[in-house]
């Protein structure tokens, strides 16, 4: 049986799943306001390039970006992170779940 707070490494690349899950999550709410990349970036007070390399996976966000840029959207990041853990914990219990059938 698989003990410990994580059941599966950490994976620090803009191509795992929820990462790119999160990548959507924030194209949509931009389309969704009707803003452009450009007009997002200005927001943001940074270069188009920006905000395409992010919403491609090119360029990972830290915490304190993503405060800023899903404030800029006009939404509040710690629903959006609570969004995020839930669906992570979620993929946890699944692999914890089926790591115990195996060690049975």
């Amino acid at each position: 049986m698989t003990i410990g707070v994580l059941a599966t490494p950490l994976v620090k690349t803009p191509q795992h799943p929820v990462y790119r899950q999160l990548l959507v999550r924030l194209k949509e709410m931009r389309v969704s306001k009707g803003l452009t990349q450009a007009d997002l970036a200005q927001l943001l007070r940074q270069p188009q390039s920006y905000v395409s390399k992010i919403e491609a996976g090119e360029r990972r966000l830290d915490v304190l970006e993503f405060v800023y840029y899903v404030k800029a959207l006009g939404e509040d990041p710690a629903s959006l992170v609570t969004t995020v853990s839930d669906h992570v914990g979620s993929i946890r219990r699944t692999r914890v779940r089926l790591t115990q059938v195996l060690d049975e």
